[in-house]
């Protein structure tokens, strides 16, 4: 990692925080929604939105992609490619994965590129991969 580099992070539920020891993996950590996330008070070189938009419903989603737009110079987005449908572990209401709330790849594809036209992002593209789940 480059000098001066930090990593932060933000996870909607708060039991994760021990379980996984998200506290000890990141310079800085938070426990918040996504869509409270407040852009001012942010900047970074990139954005990762790691096993997020699809907890949550589209409208939201793209709102959220949208304010990251305005503090963000790269947004990575890992979605998955089909519905692998499950409730929230643990008593988490926000882990589970709702059909509704999936992403085809033309609909991501389409988004991205709006996202991309509406703010400006010089570069898009996209890659659909073979993993499909993953188990830890």
């Amino acid at each position: 990692m480059p000098a001066g580099a930090r990593i932060e992070a933000a996870e909607i539920w708060g039991p994760y925080t021990l379980e996984y020891g998200y506290d000890r993996l990141y310079d800085a950590f938070c426990i918040a929604d996504a869509r409270a996330i407040n852009p001012l008070y942010y900047s970074a070189e990139i954005v990762i939105f790691g096993d997020v938009l699809e907890h949550m419903p589209k409208t939201d989603a793209k709102e959220v992609l949208s304010t990251a737009c305005f503090y963000a110079n790269n947004i990575l987005i890992c979605n998955p490619v089909l519905h692998i449908g499950f409730e929230g572990p643990n008593g988490n209401p926000y882990d589970g994965h709702k059909v509704q709330n999936l992403w085809t790849r033309d609909e991501m594809d389409s988004l991205v590129q709006q996202m991309a036209v509406e703010h400006g992002f010089p570069f898009v593209s996209s890659y659909v991969g073979s993993v499909v789940g993953y188990c830890c």
